[in-house]
């Protein structure tokens, strides 16, 4: 028995279709507020975000799916999405993969490609926004412009561990150097007093 659910849970997690079908008749069943308000939807609930979990980690390449998901989308809405608007999700994906793998500059591209397209795509919804609630990030670009900051984040962090050990290094082959380097890391990262104190160890040594 146990054998045969684990052959159907295999099976539904490898078929974007079934999940999605699943995700649609619970999407309208939890229209009716008794069911919504129900333990069996709570665990219906949590078992489709359970196999969309499991697809998205077994298929990182479904570009597609992956930006739905991020977004915070039904993915049985997609059919009623524009593709222009379905390429904004494209990009997230790809995205995410290169954040993923860390090629954070790669990954900054597509998030600022797909930001470029949301405010083309949504142009009309987004000027609506502005007019009702003020200047500002609508629509999908607020969530993309954070994956960019983490990211910006991440390249700085890793910047700067380079140059650390560089002048860590250099501190006792050639301490002016290792000064300037700390000097840049004082630029990058103002504000911290650990760069301070080894430009002075630096300077007793010249």
């Amino acid at each position: 028995m146990k054998t045969k659910k684990i052959v159907r849970l295999k099976k539904i997690m490898s078929n974007k279709k079934i999940i999605i079908n699943m995700e649609e008749l619970h999407n309208i069943k939890s229209y009716d507020a008794e069911y919504y308000h129900s333990p069996q939807a709570k665990k219906i609930g949590k078992e489709i975000n359970d196999l969309k979990k499991e697809y998205i980690k077994n298929n990182p390449d479904d570009y597609l799916i992956v930006g739905v998901n991020f977004h915070q989308m039904l993915w049985s809405s997609l059919p009623q999405i524009p593709k222009n608007e379905q390429e904004i999700f494209i990009l997230t994906g790809k995205g995410l993969e290169q954040e993923h793998n860390q090629n954070y500059t790669e990954a900054i591209q597509f998030y600022e490609q797909a930001i470029t397209l949301n405010n083309q795509v949504c142009k009309e919804d987004i000027e609506e926004m502005i007019q009702l609630n003020g200047p500002g990030d609508y629509i999908y670009a607020p969530k993309l412009k954070q994956r960019v900051r983490v990211c910006d984040r991440k390249i700085l962090s890793d910047k700067c561990k380079k140059l650390e050990k560089e002048a860590k290094d250099l501190e006792k082959v050639n301490p002016s150097e290792a000064i300037m380097i700390y000097d840049e890391l004082n630029r990058l990262k103002p504000g911290l007093k650990k760069y301070d104190k080894r430009i002075e160890i630096c300077k007793k040594k010249l």
